[in-house]
């Protein structure tokens, strides 16, 4: 329950910040991008590059603060 929670409020986080929501859009494009032509198969294979999504892990930090 405590991880739906969680994730609701960073959406809820997004919503409310929109330029961080769309420079968080841009770099998972931008690495899904860079290992595939294919968005919608790139997606398993980037899970595995976690390390490239800093602003990712950023986000999701600052949301669990």
């Amino acid at each position: 329950m405590q991880t739906a929670n969680t994730y609701c409020f960073l959406v809820h986080l997004l919503a409310n910040n929109p330029d961080v929501e769309e420079r968080l859009y841009s770099e998972i494009i931008a690495v899904v991008q860079n290992h595939h032509e294919s968005v919608t198969a790139a997606a398993a294979a980037a899970a595995a590059d976690a390390s490239q999504f800093k602003y990712l892990n950023c986000v999701i930090k600052e949301a669990l603060r």
